[in-house]
């Protein structure tokens, strides 16, 4: 996930081929140009978002980019154990985009969207 990209408009959910990638913590900033006072955005992007957009999918997303397969696998292989810095840096990122998710109005996956 990129965190913190500047945009002069307010960012909205981008074509990535046939997937999206999705602005989160989208928060204002002014700015100075050409001498006149503007707001632009910052933004957190999570790439590669399988639609319907969804938080399932864009957590799904977002761990796929932040972690990586080897560390999943890893990190799952460690779920059980308390303690693990690595499960919790894992448990900590999810809540961090899900909550970021839920905040821009995006919803939990339906069986209907589970389906496809």
């Amino acid at each position: 996930m990129e965190r913190q990209i500047f945009f002069a408009e307010k960012p909205q959910p981008m074509d990535w081929g046939k997937k999206k990638i999705v602005p989160l913590n989208i928060n204002e900033e002014p700015y100075i140009e050409d001498g006149k006072k503007k707001t632009g955005y910052r933004a957190d992007l999570v790439k590669k978002v399988d639609e319907p957009l969804t938080v399932d999918k864009i957590v799904l997303a977002a761990t796929n980019e932040e972690f990586g397969e080897d560390a999943q696998k890893r990190i799952m292989l460690k779920f059980a154990k308390q303690g693990d810095a690595e499960v919790e840096k894992y448990k900590a990122f999810v809540a961090e985009v899900t909550q970021a998710a839920l905040a821009a109005g995006y919803v939990y996956a339906t069986e209907d969207d589970k389906s496809e």
